[in-house]
């Protein structure tokens, strides 16, 4: 494999996995907020 596809590849890899992390962290982020706003009211 040249450097190339290698770069590219871990490119596609990194995104797929930022989107998920994106989710993931503002699932983590929200969860907390809905639960005391719902445990609040």
């Amino acid at each position: 494999m040249r450097k190339e596809q290698i770069i590219t590849a871990n490119n596609n890899q990194m995104e797929e996995k930022g989107m998920k992390g994106r989710f993931i962290h503002l699932k983590k982020r929200f969860v907390p907020a809905l639960s005391g706003a719902l445990m609040g009211v």
